[in-house]
């Protein structure tokens, strides 16, 4: 038997959708938690590093900007400038 009260699922499904893996921390599997919460953090990096790429890839698409090169030490480093 569980000793004092015994966890809410309802508890748990509110934490876990307000604060993302926190309903999993709440009934104590920790490993899905942090899994939730590393995959939830690749997902938005990826998406706003996706974002960020398509927005300038449309600007070159449709020539808005112009590519000029620059080099630093021993790599290149490309700028956009607009025109």
């Amino acid at each position: 038997m569980a000793k004092g009260n015994p966890k809410s699922p309802m508890d748990a499904a509110l934490l876990g959708f307000f604060l993302i893996g926190f309903g999993h921390f709440y009934l104590g599997m920790w490993a899905k938690g942090i899994l939730l919460l590393l995959l939830t953090f690749l997902t938005a990096v990826f998406l706003s590093t996706s974002f960020i790429f398509l927005i300038f890839l449309l600007l070159a698409l449709f020539g808005r900007t112009t590519m000029l090169k620059a080099t630093i030490g021993n790599g290149a480093m490309a700028i956009l400038v607009k025109k």
